[in-house]
Order: structure tokens, then C-alpha cells, then sequence
């Protein structure tokens, strides 16, 4: 069984949200996408790589509690 990407995996509003915002933010939101499709664990992006996710994606992390932050559970999908 093949790992999914963490852009496989990406909530699909999260993912609508990001597409939405690379005509404005071209080269932001390549790099993070590029880089949510070359990896497929949380805990190899960096602390950067997160924050350039949530602003761009236009996610609010205010009401992020720990967990979130280590395993991304409020922006990717749950494995089944």
C-alpha cells in the first residue's frame, strides 16, 4: 500500500483555499505545495513550512492545541 502525500492527505477546503491563493501568492504556494507533495509525514516539515501552510491556506490556528501542531490533526485528513 502506497503512502500518501501530505497533499493527498490535505483537508480539501484547506486544499481549495491554498489553490485559491497561488495567483496572488505565486511563489509561496508552489513551495509549499511542492513540498506537501514531496513528503508524507508532518513531522518532516518544518516549523516554517507550517506556518507558510496555515497562512496561505488561510487556516486559523488560534484554537490549535498542542497536537495539532505535532501531527497536523486539524488540517489533514484522518487515515482510515
Amino acid at each position: 500500500m502506497k503512502t500518501l502525500s501530505l497533499w493527498d492527505r490535505l483537508d480539501p477546503e484547506a486544499k481549495a483555499r491554498l489553490n485559491n491563493n497561488e495567483t496572488k501568492w505565486v511563489y509561496s504556494v508552489t513551495l509549499i505545495t511542492k513540498t506537501l507533495k514531496e513528503n508524507n509525514f508532518w513531522q518532516d516539515l518544518t516549523i516554517d513550512q507550517v506556518c507558510s501552510l496555515i497562512t496561505f491556506s488561510d487556516t486559523s490556528a488560534y484554537e490549535w492545541n498542542s497536537s495539532d501542531w505535532k501531527f497536523g490533526d486539524k488540517i489533514l485528513l484522518k487515515d482510515e
